[in-house]
Protein backbone atom coordinates (compact mmCIF):
# COMPACT_ATOMS: atom_id res chain seq x y z
CA UNK A 1 0.00 0.00 0.00
CA UNK A 2 1.26 3.48 -0.86
CA UNK A 3 2.35 5.49 2.17
CA UNK A 4 0.18 8.46 3.10
CA UNK A 5 2.05 11.69 2.44
CA UNK A 6 2.45 14.02 5.44
CA UNK A 7 2.95 17.78 5.41
CA UNK A 8 6.58 18.71 4.72
CA UNK A 9 6.69 21.75 7.07
CA UNK A 10 3.97 21.33 9.71
CA UNK A 11 5.80 23.20 12.51
CA UNK A 12 6.61 26.21 10.34
CA UNK A 13 3.16 26.49 8.84
CA UNK A 14 0.89 25.31 11.69
CA UNK A 15 3.17 25.35 14.73
CA UNK A 16 1.23 28.11 16.51
CA UNK A 17 -2.08 26.23 16.30
CA UNK A 18 -3.08 24.21 19.33
CA UNK A 19 -5.06 21.09 20.07
CA UNK A 20 -8.38 22.96 20.07
CA UNK A 21 -7.86 24.03 16.45
CA UNK A 22 -7.01 20.51 15.28
CA UNK A 23 -9.96 19.11 17.20
CA UNK A 24 -12.29 21.42 15.21
CA UNK A 25 -10.59 20.38 11.94
CA UNK A 26 -11.03 16.72 12.81
CA UNK A 27 -14.73 17.25 13.61
CA UNK A 28 -15.22 18.98 10.26
CA UNK A 29 -13.48 16.46 8.03
CA UNK A 30 -14.71 13.26 9.70
CA UNK A 31 -18.28 12.17 10.30
CA UNK A 32 -17.41 10.62 13.64
CA UNK A 33 -14.28 10.69 15.86
CA UNK A 34 -13.65 9.14 19.29
CA UNK A 35 -10.78 9.51 21.74
CA UNK A 36 -10.71 6.10 23.41
CA UNK A 37 -8.75 4.45 26.21
CA UNK A 38 -6.93 1.73 24.31
CA UNK A 39 -6.97 -0.73 27.20
CA UNK A 40 -10.59 -0.52 28.36
CA UNK A 41 -12.27 0.96 25.27
CA UNK A 42 -13.82 3.76 27.36
CA UNK A 43 -14.86 6.79 25.31
CA UNK A 44 -13.03 9.84 26.68
CA UNK A 45 -14.35 12.36 24.14
CA UNK A 46 -16.29 12.51 20.89
CA UNK A 47 -16.47 14.85 17.86
CA UNK A 48 -19.27 14.47 15.32
CA UNK A 49 -19.66 15.98 11.84
CA UNK A 50 -22.59 13.71 10.94
CA UNK A 51 -25.86 15.57 11.67
CA UNK A 52 -27.88 12.40 12.21
CA UNK A 53 -25.63 10.93 14.89
CA UNK A 54 -27.49 12.69 17.72
CA UNK A 55 -30.64 10.86 16.64
CA UNK A 56 -29.10 7.40 16.43
CA UNK A 57 -27.18 7.57 19.75
CA UNK A 58 -29.82 8.59 22.25
CA UNK A 59 -27.74 8.25 25.48
CA UNK A 60 -24.62 9.91 26.83
CA UNK A 61 -21.55 8.56 25.03
CA UNK A 62 -18.63 9.86 27.12
CA UNK A 63 -17.65 7.40 29.81
CA UNK A 64 -19.25 4.41 28.11
CA UNK A 65 -17.29 1.62 26.47
CA UNK A 66 -17.15 1.83 22.71
CA UNK A 67 -17.84 -1.89 22.62
CA UNK A 68 -21.33 -1.11 23.97
CA UNK A 69 -22.03 1.25 21.08
CA UNK A 70 -21.30 -1.15 18.25
CA UNK A 71 -23.00 -4.37 17.22
CA UNK A 72 -21.71 -7.71 18.45
CA UNK A 73 -20.35 -8.55 14.99
CA UNK A 74 -18.31 -5.29 14.93
CA UNK A 75 -16.66 -5.66 18.36
CA UNK A 76 -13.70 -7.74 17.03
CA UNK A 77 -13.06 -5.04 14.42
CA UNK A 78 -12.92 -2.32 17.09
CA UNK A 79 -10.59 -4.48 19.19
CA UNK A 80 -8.30 -4.87 16.15
CA UNK A 81 -8.19 -1.08 15.71
CA UNK A 82 -7.37 -0.43 19.40
CA UNK A 83 -5.09 -3.34 20.28
CA UNK A 84 -3.31 -4.19 17.05
CA UNK A 85 -3.03 -0.49 16.15
CA UNK A 86 -3.18 -0.78 12.34
CA UNK A 87 -3.35 2.91 11.31
CA UNK A 88 -3.45 2.31 7.56
CA UNK A 89 -6.42 -0.07 7.63
CA UNK A 90 -10.08 0.87 7.27
CA UNK A 91 -12.65 -1.30 9.06
CA UNK A 92 -16.41 -1.06 8.64
CA UNK A 93 -18.04 -0.83 12.06
CA UNK A 94 -21.80 -0.93 12.59
CA UNK A 95 -23.16 1.21 15.41
CA UNK A 96 -26.28 -0.16 17.07
CA UNK A 97 -29.34 2.08 16.69
CA UNK A 98 -32.32 1.74 18.98
CA UNK A 99 -35.46 1.10 16.94
CA UNK A 100 -33.75 1.50 13.57
CA UNK A 101 -31.23 0.13 11.11
CA UNK A 102 -27.57 -0.09 12.13
CA UNK A 103 -25.34 2.85 11.19
CA UNK A 104 -22.31 1.71 9.15
CA UNK A 105 -19.10 3.74 9.63
CA UNK A 106 -15.70 3.09 8.03
CA UNK A 107 -13.10 3.78 10.74
CA UNK A 108 -9.33 4.10 11.11
CA UNK A 109 -7.20 4.37 14.26
CA UNK A 110 -4.50 6.92 15.09
CA UNK A 111 -2.26 6.50 18.16
CA UNK A 112 -2.28 9.60 20.41
CA UNK A 113 -0.26 8.14 23.30
CA UNK A 114 0.53 4.81 24.86
CA UNK A 115 -2.93 4.54 26.40
CA UNK A 116 -5.07 6.63 24.07
CA UNK A 117 -6.27 6.05 20.52
CA UNK A 118 -8.15 8.25 18.09
CA UNK A 119 -10.83 6.48 16.06
CA UNK A 120 -12.01 8.56 13.07
CA UNK A 121 -14.60 7.42 10.57
CA UNK A 122 -16.90 8.18 7.64
CA UNK A 123 -20.58 7.36 7.60
CA UNK A 124 -21.26 4.66 4.96
CA UNK A 125 -25.04 4.31 4.99
CA UNK A 126 -25.37 5.17 1.29
CA UNK A 127 -22.75 2.60 0.41
CA UNK A 128 -24.50 0.07 2.64
CA UNK A 129 -27.84 0.89 0.94
CA UNK A 130 -26.21 0.32 -2.44
CA UNK A 131 -24.79 -2.99 -1.23
CA UNK A 132 -28.20 -4.05 0.07
CA UNK A 133 -29.84 -3.04 -3.21
CA UNK A 134 -27.22 -4.98 -5.11
CA UNK A 135 -27.79 -8.03 -2.93
CA UNK A 136 -31.57 -7.73 -3.41
CA UNK A 137 -31.13 -7.40 -7.17
CA UNK A 138 -28.87 -10.44 -7.17
CA UNK A 139 -31.45 -12.45 -5.25
CA UNK A 140 -34.18 -11.32 -7.65
CA UNK A 141 -31.99 -12.28 -10.61
CA UNK A 142 -31.41 -15.72 -9.13
CA UNK A 143 -35.15 -16.15 -8.57
CA UNK A 144 -35.90 -15.02 -12.14
CA UNK A 145 -33.31 -17.42 -13.51
CA UNK A 146 -34.82 -20.24 -11.45
CA UNK A 147 -38.30 -19.37 -12.79
CA UNK A 148 -36.95 -19.41 -16.36
CA UNK A 149 -35.32 -22.79 -15.76
CA UNK A 150 -38.61 -24.15 -14.43
CA UNK A 151 -40.51 -22.63 -17.38
CA UNK A 152 -38.02 -24.18 -19.80
CA UNK A 153 -38.46 -27.56 -18.14
CA UNK A 154 -42.26 -27.25 -18.32
CA UNK A 155 -42.00 -26.15 -21.97
CA UNK A 156 -39.90 -29.19 -22.91
CA UNK A 157 -42.15 -31.53 -20.94
CA UNK A 158 -45.26 -30.07 -22.60
CA UNK A 159 -43.81 -30.47 -26.10
CA UNK A 160 -42.91 -34.09 -25.44
CA UNK A 161 -46.25 -34.78 -23.71
CA UNK A 162 -48.25 -33.36 -26.63
CA UNK A 163 -46.05 -35.21 -29.12
CA UNK A 164 -45.32 -32.04 -31.15
CA UNK A 165 -42.49 -32.41 -33.64
CA UNK A 166 -40.73 -29.05 -33.65
CA UNK A 167 -37.20 -27.70 -33.56
CA UNK A 168 -35.50 -24.31 -33.65
CA UNK A 169 -32.72 -23.41 -36.06
CA UNK A 170 -29.98 -20.88 -35.40
CA UNK A 171 -27.51 -19.10 -37.68
CA UNK A 172 -27.00 -19.09 -41.46
CA UNK A 173 -26.00 -22.78 -41.41
CA UNK A 174 -29.41 -23.65 -39.88
CA UNK A 175 -27.96 -25.58 -36.96
CA UNK A 176 -30.35 -27.30 -34.56
CA UNK A 177 -30.61 -25.32 -31.33
CA UNK A 178 -33.56 -27.05 -29.61
CA UNK A 179 -35.52 -30.11 -30.74
CA UNK A 180 -38.40 -32.06 -29.25
CA UNK A 181 -38.26 -35.84 -28.82
CA UNK A 182 -40.88 -36.30 -31.56
CA UNK A 183 -38.86 -34.24 -34.04
CA UNK A 184 -35.69 -36.08 -33.04
CA UNK A 185 -37.42 -39.37 -33.88
CA UNK A 186 -38.28 -38.05 -37.35
CA UNK A 187 -34.76 -36.75 -37.90
CA UNK A 188 -33.48 -40.17 -36.78
CA UNK A 189 -31.30 -39.21 -33.86
CA UNK A 190 -31.02 -38.66 -30.14
CA UNK A 191 -32.28 -35.20 -29.14
CA UNK A 192 -29.29 -34.72 -26.82
CA UNK A 193 -26.83 -35.40 -29.65
CA UNK A 194 -28.52 -33.27 -32.33
CA UNK A 195 -27.68 -29.89 -30.84
CA UNK A 196 -25.46 -27.93 -33.23
CA UNK A 197 -26.00 -30.28 -36.18
CA UNK A 198 -27.06 -28.90 -39.59
CA UNK A 199 -30.72 -29.76 -40.20
CA UNK A 200 -30.25 -30.03 -43.99
CA UNK A 201 -28.06 -33.11 -43.54
CA UNK A 202 -31.15 -35.09 -42.49
CA UNK A 203 -33.20 -34.39 -45.65
CA UNK A 204 -32.99 -36.03 -49.07
CA UNK A 205 -30.35 -34.41 -51.27
CA UNK A 206 -32.85 -33.43 -53.98
CA UNK A 207 -34.85 -31.34 -51.45
CA UNK A 208 -31.96 -29.56 -49.73
CA UNK A 209 -31.77 -26.63 -52.16
CA UNK A 210 -35.50 -25.97 -51.80
CA UNK A 211 -35.23 -26.12 -48.02
CA UNK A 212 -32.22 -23.80 -47.96
CA UNK A 213 -34.17 -21.29 -50.07
CA UNK A 214 -37.18 -21.60 -47.77
CA UNK A 215 -35.05 -21.03 -44.66
CA UNK A 216 -33.38 -18.01 -46.27
CA UNK A 217 -36.73 -16.39 -47.09
CA UNK A 218 -38.10 -17.23 -43.66
CA UNK A 219 -35.12 -15.68 -41.90
CA UNK A 220 -35.58 -12.58 -44.10
CA UNK A 221 -38.93 -12.06 -42.41
CA UNK A 222 -41.46 -13.85 -44.60
CA UNK A 223 -44.30 -15.45 -42.71
CA UNK A 224 -44.80 -19.20 -42.24
CA UNK A 225 -44.92 -21.40 -45.35
CA UNK A 226 -45.50 -25.15 -45.80
CA UNK A 227 -43.38 -27.44 -47.97
CA UNK A 228 -43.61 -31.15 -48.79
CA UNK A 229 -40.19 -32.84 -48.56
CA UNK A 230 -38.55 -36.22 -48.09
CA UNK A 231 -36.25 -37.18 -45.27
CA UNK A 232 -32.93 -38.91 -45.71
CA UNK A 233 -34.58 -42.27 -44.92
CA UNK A 234 -37.20 -41.73 -47.66
CA UNK A 235 -40.14 -40.82 -45.39
CA UNK A 236 -42.39 -37.95 -46.47
CA UNK A 237 -42.87 -34.90 -44.28
CA UNK A 238 -44.77 -31.65 -44.55
CA UNK A 239 -42.78 -28.92 -42.82
CA UNK A 240 -43.73 -25.38 -41.93
CA UNK A 241 -41.13 -22.72 -41.15
CA UNK A 242 -41.80 -19.49 -39.28
CA UNK A 243 -39.40 -16.74 -38.15
CA UNK A 244 -39.16 -15.44 -34.59
CA UNK A 245 -36.97 -12.79 -33.01
CA UNK A 246 -34.20 -13.96 -30.68
CA UNK A 247 -31.85 -11.26 -29.43
CA UNK A 248 -30.57 -9.17 -32.32
CA UNK A 249 -31.27 -11.78 -35.01
CA UNK A 250 -34.00 -14.02 -36.39
CA UNK A 251 -34.26 -17.73 -35.76
CA UNK A 252 -36.53 -20.32 -37.36
CA UNK A 253 -39.17 -22.50 -35.76
CA UNK A 254 -39.61 -25.67 -37.82
CA UNK A 255 -42.68 -27.90 -37.50
CA UNK A 256 -42.86 -31.45 -38.89
CA UNK A 257 -46.19 -33.03 -39.92
CA UNK A 258 -45.60 -36.66 -40.88
CA UNK A 259 -47.35 -37.82 -44.06
CA UNK A 260 -47.87 -36.63 -47.61
CA UNK A 261 -50.81 -34.28 -47.14
CA UNK A 262 -49.02 -31.47 -48.91
CA UNK A 263 -47.89 -33.86 -51.66
CA UNK A 264 -51.49 -34.93 -52.25
CA UNK A 265 -52.53 -31.28 -52.33
CA UNK A 266 -49.79 -30.68 -54.87
CA UNK A 267 -51.27 -33.53 -56.96
CA UNK A 268 -54.66 -31.82 -57.02
CA UNK A 269 -52.90 -28.63 -58.03
CA UNK A 270 -51.48 -30.24 -61.18
CA UNK A 271 -54.80 -29.93 -63.03
CA UNK A 272 -54.98 -26.14 -62.61
CA UNK A 273 -51.26 -25.64 -63.11
CA UNK A 274 -51.59 -27.02 -66.65
CA UNK A 275 -53.72 -24.05 -67.70
CA UNK A 276 -52.07 -21.34 -69.84
CA UNK A 277 -52.90 -18.77 -67.15
CA UNK A 278 -51.16 -17.97 -63.89
CA UNK A 279 -52.31 -20.14 -60.98
CA UNK A 280 -51.21 -19.64 -57.38
CA UNK A 281 -52.42 -21.00 -54.03
CA UNK A 282 -51.86 -19.41 -50.63
CA UNK A 283 -52.60 -20.14 -47.00
CA UNK A 284 -54.93 -18.05 -44.86
CA UNK A 285 -52.19 -15.43 -44.41
CA UNK A 286 -51.79 -15.12 -48.22
CA UNK A 287 -48.38 -16.78 -48.21
CA UNK A 288 -47.70 -18.54 -51.51
CA UNK A 289 -47.72 -22.32 -51.10
CA UNK A 290 -47.81 -23.32 -54.79
CA UNK A 291 -47.46 -21.58 -58.15
CA UNK A 292 -47.31 -22.67 -61.78
CA UNK A 293 -44.87 -21.69 -64.53
CA UNK A 294 -47.16 -19.12 -66.26
CA UNK A 295 -47.54 -17.18 -63.00
CA UNK A 296 -43.78 -17.26 -62.46
CA UNK A 297 -43.40 -15.87 -66.00
CA UNK A 298 -45.93 -13.07 -65.33
CA UNK A 299 -44.12 -11.92 -62.17
CA UNK A 300 -40.66 -12.44 -63.74
CA UNK A 301 -39.61 -15.10 -61.20
CA UNK A 302 -36.83 -17.58 -62.12
CA UNK A 303 -39.04 -20.56 -61.21
CA UNK A 304 -42.33 -21.39 -59.45
CA UNK A 305 -40.34 -22.76 -56.48
CA UNK A 306 -38.77 -19.31 -55.96
CA UNK A 307 -42.25 -17.93 -55.17
CA UNK A 308 -43.08 -20.37 -52.36
CA UNK A 309 -43.13 -18.64 -48.99
CA UNK A 310 -43.49 -15.13 -50.41
CA UNK A 311 -46.45 -12.90 -49.48
CA UNK A 312 -48.90 -12.58 -52.36
CA UNK A 313 -49.14 -8.81 -51.84
CA UNK A 314 -45.48 -8.57 -52.97
CA UNK A 315 -46.50 -10.06 -56.31
CA UNK A 316 -50.02 -8.83 -56.97
CA UNK A 317 -51.96 -5.63 -56.39
CA UNK A 318 -51.12 -2.22 -55.02
CA UNK A 319 -49.43 -2.21 -51.59
CA UNK A 320 -51.70 -4.86 -50.12
CA UNK A 321 -54.96 -3.05 -50.90
CA UNK A 322 -56.09 -5.44 -53.65
CA UNK A 323 -55.23 -8.47 -51.50
CA UNK A 324 -57.31 -7.04 -48.64
CA UNK A 325 -60.33 -6.62 -50.92
CA UNK A 326 -59.95 -10.06 -52.52
CA UNK A 327 -59.42 -11.64 -49.10
CA UNK A 328 -62.63 -10.07 -47.80
CA UNK A 329 -64.53 -11.45 -50.81
CA UNK A 330 -63.11 -14.94 -50.24
CA UNK A 331 -63.85 -14.95 -46.53
CA UNK A 332 -67.38 -13.54 -46.95
CA UNK A 333 -68.51 -15.21 -50.19
CA UNK A 334 -66.01 -18.00 -50.92
CA UNK A 335 -65.19 -16.80 -54.46
CA UNK A 336 -64.96 -13.79 -56.79
CA UNK A 337 -64.65 -13.29 -60.53
CA UNK A 338 -62.88 -10.81 -62.82
CA UNK A 339 -61.25 -8.60 -60.21
CA UNK A 340 -59.11 -5.96 -61.95
CA UNK A 341 -55.60 -5.77 -60.51
CA UNK A 342 -51.96 -5.12 -61.40
CA UNK A 343 -48.72 -7.10 -61.36
CA UNK A 344 -45.81 -4.75 -60.54
CA UNK A 345 -42.75 -5.12 -62.78
CA UNK A 346 -39.41 -3.57 -61.84
CA UNK A 347 -38.42 -0.83 -64.29
CA UNK A 348 -41.56 -1.23 -66.40
CA UNK A 349 -45.24 -0.35 -66.35
CA UNK A 350 -47.33 -2.79 -64.28
CA UNK A 351 -49.19 -5.56 -66.10
CA UNK A 352 -52.97 -5.27 -65.97
CA UNK A 353 -54.57 -8.58 -65.00
CA UNK A 354 -57.98 -10.04 -64.17
CA UNK A 355 -58.12 -12.31 -61.15
CA UNK A 356 -60.57 -15.08 -60.22
CA UNK A 357 -60.41 -16.52 -56.71
CA UNK A 358 -61.88 -19.40 -54.73
CA UNK A 359 -61.61 -20.72 -51.20
CA UNK A 360 -61.42 -24.44 -50.40
CA UNK A 361 -60.74 -26.28 -47.16
CA UNK A 362 -57.80 -28.66 -46.80
CA UNK A 363 -57.08 -30.42 -43.54
CA UNK A 364 -59.36 -28.02 -41.69
CA UNK A 365 -57.49 -24.98 -42.97
CA UNK A 366 -58.62 -22.59 -45.75
CA UNK A 367 -56.61 -22.63 -48.99
CA UNK A 368 -57.01 -19.70 -51.40
CA UNK A 369 -56.57 -20.36 -55.12
CA UNK A 370 -56.14 -17.52 -57.63
CA UNK A 371 -56.34 -17.62 -61.43
CA UNK A 372 -54.49 -14.65 -62.99
CA UNK A 373 -55.02 -13.67 -66.63
CA UNK A 374 -53.29 -10.77 -68.42
CA UNK A 375 -56.05 -8.36 -69.44
CA UNK A 376 -56.32 -8.03 -73.22
CA UNK A 377 -59.80 -6.45 -73.16
CA UNK A 378 -60.74 -4.39 -70.11
CA UNK A 379 -63.51 -6.18 -68.30
CA UNK A 380 -66.49 -4.33 -66.88
CA UNK A 381 -67.99 -7.31 -65.06
CA UNK A 382 -69.04 -6.56 -61.55
CA UNK A 383 -69.03 -2.79 -62.08
CA UNK A 384 -72.14 -0.67 -62.08
CA UNK A 385 -72.76 0.81 -65.57
CA UNK A 386 -72.71 4.55 -65.87
CA UNK A 387 -75.94 5.94 -67.34
CA UNK A 388 -74.25 8.18 -69.86
CA UNK A 389 -77.54 9.08 -71.61
CA UNK A 390 -79.17 10.32 -68.40
CA UNK A 391 -76.05 12.32 -67.56
CA UNK A 392 -75.99 13.84 -71.05
CA UNK A 393 -79.69 14.83 -70.81
CA UNK A 394 -79.09 16.41 -67.41
CA UNK A 395 -76.19 18.42 -68.84
CA UNK A 396 -78.26 19.56 -71.85
CA UNK A 397 -81.12 20.70 -69.62
CA UNK A 398 -78.67 22.76 -67.54
CA UNK A 399 -77.49 24.73 -70.60
CA UNK A 400 -79.07 28.17 -70.52
CA UNK A 401 -79.99 27.91 -66.88
CA UNK A 402 -76.44 28.07 -65.46
CA UNK A 403 -72.99 29.03 -66.76
CA UNK A 404 -70.56 26.44 -68.18
CA UNK A 405 -68.35 26.50 -65.06
CA UNK A 406 -71.32 25.61 -62.89
CA UNK A 407 -72.30 22.76 -65.26
CA UNK A 408 -68.74 21.35 -65.17
CA UNK A 409 -68.60 21.66 -61.39
CA UNK A 410 -71.96 19.94 -60.98
CA UNK A 411 -70.96 17.11 -63.34
CA UNK A 412 -67.63 16.72 -61.54
CA UNK A 413 -69.47 16.48 -58.22
CA UNK A 414 -71.67 13.69 -59.59
CA UNK A 415 -68.64 11.71 -60.78
CA UNK A 416 -66.70 12.33 -57.54
CA UNK A 417 -69.64 11.27 -55.41
CA UNK A 418 -70.11 8.04 -57.40
CA UNK A 419 -66.38 7.20 -57.36
CA UNK A 420 -65.97 7.88 -53.64
CA UNK A 421 -69.10 5.90 -52.80
CA UNK A 422 -67.86 2.92 -54.81
CA UNK A 423 -64.39 3.10 -53.22
CA UNK A 424 -65.88 3.18 -49.74
CA UNK A 425 -68.09 0.22 -50.67
CA UNK A 426 -65.11 -1.83 -51.90
CA UNK A 427 -63.02 -1.02 -48.81
CA UNK A 428 -65.80 -1.59 -46.27
CA UNK A 429 -65.90 2.15 -45.49
CA UNK A 430 -62.17 2.32 -44.73
CA UNK A 431 -61.38 5.91 -45.73
CA UNK A 432 -57.60 5.45 -45.62
CA UNK A 433 -57.81 2.51 -48.03
CA UNK A 434 -60.34 4.35 -50.22
CA UNK A 435 -58.00 7.36 -50.49
CA UNK A 436 -55.19 5.05 -51.61
CA UNK A 437 -57.48 3.38 -54.15
CA UNK A 438 -58.55 6.77 -55.59
CA UNK A 439 -55.00 8.12 -55.63
CA UNK A 440 -55.73 11.11 -53.39
CA UNK A 441 -54.51 12.12 -49.96
CA UNK A 442 -56.55 11.25 -46.88
CA UNK A 443 -57.24 14.88 -46.09
CA UNK A 444 -58.38 15.52 -49.67
CA UNK A 445 -60.78 12.58 -49.44
CA UNK A 446 -62.06 13.72 -46.02
CA UNK A 447 -62.80 17.17 -47.45
CA UNK A 448 -64.70 15.70 -50.39
CA UNK A 449 -66.69 13.35 -48.11
CA UNK A 450 -67.72 16.31 -45.94
CA UNK A 451 -68.54 18.49 -48.96
CA UNK A 452 -70.69 15.84 -50.63
CA UNK A 453 -72.23 14.60 -47.37
CA UNK A 454 -71.29 11.03 -48.27
CA UNK A 455 -70.93 9.92 -44.67
CA UNK A 456 -74.65 10.20 -44.08
CA UNK A 457 -75.35 7.94 -47.07
CA UNK A 458 -72.60 5.37 -46.57
CA UNK A 459 -72.79 4.85 -42.84
CA UNK A 460 -69.91 5.10 -40.42
CA UNK A 461 -66.47 5.32 -41.98
CA UNK A 462 -63.19 4.17 -40.55
CA UNK A 463 -59.78 5.87 -40.56
CA UNK A 464 -57.85 2.61 -40.12
CA UNK A 465 -54.98 2.15 -42.55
Amino acid sequence: MARVRDFSHPHELMGREGAEFFGRVLALISDLAFVVDSASGQVLDIACGFPGFDRVVAHQVEGRSIYELVTKESQPKVRDLLVNRTPGKWRQVNFAVEGGADLPVSMRSIELSDDRMLLAGREDSRLADAQRSFAAAQRELELTFARLRRADTRYRSLLNLLDIAVCTLDGPLNRIEEISDSAAGIVDGDARKLHGRQILDYFAEEDRDRLASLFERTRAGYRSAALAVRMRDGSEQTIRAAPYQAGSGRQILLHFAEGSGAVEEAGSFEFLSGLPYGVVTTDREFIVTQANAPFAHIVAAPSPEALIGRPLDDLLGSRGLDIAIMGAELRDHGAFHNFASLVPVDGHDPIEVDVDGARVMSGGEPVFTFLIRPRLIRSTAGKKPVNEDALAVDIQESVGRMPLKAIVRQTTDIIERAAIGRALELTANNRAAAAEMLGVSRQNLYDKIDRHGIGSDNGETSDDG
